[in-house]
Parts: structure tokens; sequence; C-alpha cells
């Protein structure tokens, strides 16, 4: 079956990796007040790429923790259609025990997001093709987040984005390959997009739980319907979950074991 993805407003990352745009900066922050992170949003969205074919010279991407859902003010029914994993974060002792992120991991040594610190309510990705031009950009945000009144401020540099990760192996050659993205007609065998975006078919050709809500809810008919032809509005359709951690890898040590093992 052939899948139709509205691309125009699935965000960019789920397309593509940005390897044209190898410079990168990622800022995580807290939503202290709802209307000034609702005003953030509503400066944010025109301006995140879509995953739509693009030839800007820099790209946005934004998501939202539970927490950050939450502070904008999404009522509790609604939340509780997302994926426990997503509502539990990955602080919660418990999820933190099946994460390994124990002893050396807990997450009350984390430099950010952590239960000690201000909560990481969202971040917003910036890739861009040089590097004054990611500065410029990460200037105007930086702006923005000082405006609307966001604290806990993290900016997270990256180095330049090459053929190889920091272990020196060749890296982004195992990506699956989606139905309903163009060079999916080219592939014997894509994997569903519902395995990654919600409000589409599966694997198993069912829709993932996402969260709906009433029409009534939804007064200006900004969402789309449920496909499942509920009548409810779709609030997940389109949007899709993202894992963000910060890993310390210990590049000298592993070449050490390697050589002791070897």
């Amino acid at each position: 079956m052939t899948v139709q993805l509205d691309l125009r407003d699935i965000q960019g990352l789920f397309a593509r990796g940005y390897r044209q745009h190898p410079y990168a900066r990622f800022t995580v922050f807290t939503i202290d007040e709802p209307p000034a992170g609702r005003a953030l949003l509503q400066w944010l969205l025109p301006r995140v790429t879509a995953a739509a074919p693009f030839s800007d010279d820099v790209a946005l991407q934004v998501a939202f923790t539970a927490s950050g859902l939450r502070r904008l003010g999404l009522p509790d029914h609604v939340m509780a259609g997302f994926s426990a994993e997503f509502r539990q974060g990955m602080i919660n002792p418990n999820r933190s025990r099946f994460l390994g992120d124990t002893a050396g991991s807990d997450p009350r040594g984390w430099a950010w997001g952590g239960p000690a610190g201000p909560a990481a309510d969202a971040v917003v990705m910036l890739y861009a093709t040089g590097p004054d031009l990611l500065e410029r950009w990460q200037a105007e945000l930086r702006q923005r987040l000082e405006r609307h009144g966001a604290s806990g401020v993290t900016e997270l540099p990256t180095q330049k984005l090459g053929d190889t990760e920091p272990f020196g192996f060749h890296d982004g050659i195992s990506q699956p390959i989606i139905a309903g993205l163009p060079r999916a007609a080219q592939a014997t065998r894509p994997v569903a997009a519902g395995e990654f975006v919600l409000g589409y078919p599966n694997g198993r050709g069912q829709l993932t739980g996402r969260p709906l809500v009433a029409a009534a809810e939804d007064p200006m008919r900004l969402l789309l319907p449920d496909p499942a032809g509920s009548g409810a509005a779709d609030f997940g359709r389109n949007g899709t979950y993202l894992v963000f951690r910060q890993l310390e890898q210990d590049v000298d040590g592993f070449w050490r074991f390697m050589d002791q093992a070897a």
C-alpha cells in the first residue's frame, strides 16, 4: 500500500541527517511561564524546517518533553495519549534502572536535565552550512529565549560533521528507508512510516497510540482528523518521538581495551 506522508507537516530530521549542514548547536531550556512559552513557540513555528525538499542554508528543529508540554498548558487527558516512556521521562527512578542510568550515570549527576537542576522542557536544534551563519541564528535564538523568560538554558556545541564518528568508524551507513519518503521507491523492503511517525499504519498495519482530542477542543480546526474515523482531532499526527541524550565517550580507553583484548 502506498503511503502519502504530509512532509510539509513533519519535521525535517525525520527525513534527513543534515549532512549538507555540518555545523550544529543544540539548546536545552526550561519554560518558566505558560504564556511566555506559547509566545516563544509562536516565534519558532514558522522557522521550523519541514521534511519536504528544501535548499536553505539553515535548518531549525524543536522538540518538547512531557514537562514542556504540560508547562505550555496541554491538559492531562491529552497527555495520557502519549507513551508511558515519554510521560515518565528518563529521570524516573524505575526507568533509570531499566536504562542502566545508575552509579556514575545516575541522573543526579547529569550536567543538565537531572532531578537536581532545572527541567529540560524543550530543545532547539540548529544546523547550518557555515559556522558564522550558525552563530548568527544562535544569537537570535539566545535573545528570544531571554525575552520570553526561558531559564536553565544549556547550549551544547558540536564538532563539524564528518564522515566518521569519534571512534574513527564510518557513520550513517545503516539508516532505515521509510515508506513514503522519495528514496523508498527504490527500496525492496521499506519500513512502515507508522513505526516512526504517529498517525500512520505501522508494520502490523495498525495505528499506534497517540493523543486525541475532542473536536470541540479544536475550534479553529488546526488539527487533522483521526484517520481511524473516531471523529476526534489527532494531536499526535505527523509527530514523532525523539531521544536526546548527552553521552561521554572514552575513546582512548576503548582503544586501550582493543589493544589488550587483541
